[in-house]
């Protein structure tokens, strides 16, 4: 495994790594009108049982959230959303798209809670907080959701957010080819930003 690895050669300070799954295009999002609650699954269930169960910091320098696709949109929302909690995000060719897109992928019908996960006046009412938060936009120069990341990256780049943006050259919509290419660069982000555990 990459992380393994990366821990071993000391390019990644040890971490668990959490693989998550949200749901058929839940977009990592509470949704009642399908009842599947993308967002607290993650939020409310999972990390406190991997704290309780681990010995792991559970402060928000010590936790790192990062996701490809939907879930690289559903990480940035849920760390806009929630930035005391998180002391990094990744986001792999994310699905970093407003509050119509979300009603368009997500299947929502209910355009208020659309609008409630939507990560670009989320990400400016937050600034502030989002500021002691480090980030991370990964995209491929293939990727078709190239023009969505380069978008958000300007959008918070606008909030004064200090974010690092990089563009893969070639990659497409590929998990493992982002892997390949950037798996040990996506540990050493998080290993660089969050403190190390108890």
């Amino acid at each position: 495994m990459a992380l393994h690895r990366a821990i071993e050669d000391g390019a990644a300070q040890p971490m668990i790594l959490v693989l998550a799954n949200g749901g058929v295009a839940s977009g990592y999002i509470d949704n009642p009108e399908t009842g599947v609650m993308g967002e607290s699954v993650i939020l409310a269930d999972l990390i406190p049982h991997v704290e309780t169960r681990y010995r792991v910091s559970t402060s928000a320098d010590g936790r790192g959230l990062s996701g490809f696709s939907m879930g690289g949109g559903g990480a940035v929302r849920m760390v806009v959303r929630n930035p005391r909690m998180f002391g990094s995000v990744v986001s792999v060719g994310g699905v970093l798209v407003g509050f119509r897109e979300i009603m368009e992928r997500n299947f929502v019908v209910d355009e208020e809670l659309a609008r409630r996960y939507d990560p670009y006046p989320n990400s400016i009412d937050a600034a502030p907080r989002l500021r002691a938060v480090s980030l991370m936009l990964l995209v491929g120069s293939e990727d078709s959701w190239i023009a969505e990341n380069r978008r958000f990256a300007a959008h918070l780049q606008h909030q004064n957010l200090t974010i690092e943006y990089r563009e893969l050259r070639g990659i497409e919509h590929d998990l493992g080819d982002y892997l390949t290419v950037a798996g040990n660069d996506l540990f050493r982000f998080h290993s660089a930003n969050l403190s190390a555990g108890p």
